[in-house]
């Protein structure tokens, strides 16, 4: 999850080079992180897909407001 809050959007390649894992375990993870709705495809067909943590992503766009507000 520390990944997600560095990157909240990731691809197979990305996942599978930052944890050390190889291209078929990162898939399986994000499959799982999928089915638990952490992450949410963000683009792509079948190549070059992206997924999002949607949750993260809200996050930032919430503080982003916050501090212009306060700016």
């Amino acid at each position: 999850m520390t990944l997600l809050l560095r990157q909240p959007v990731i691809t197979n390649r990305v996942a599978a080079a930052e944890l050390g894992v190889s291209s078929v375990a990162a898939q399986a993870g994000i499959d799982r992180l999928v089915a638990a709705g952490v992450l949410t495809q963000a683009g792509g067909g079948a190549r070059n897909r992206r997924w999002a943590a949607q949750e993260v992503l809200d996050a930032l766009d919430a503080f982003g407001a916050r501090a212009l507000r306060q700016g």
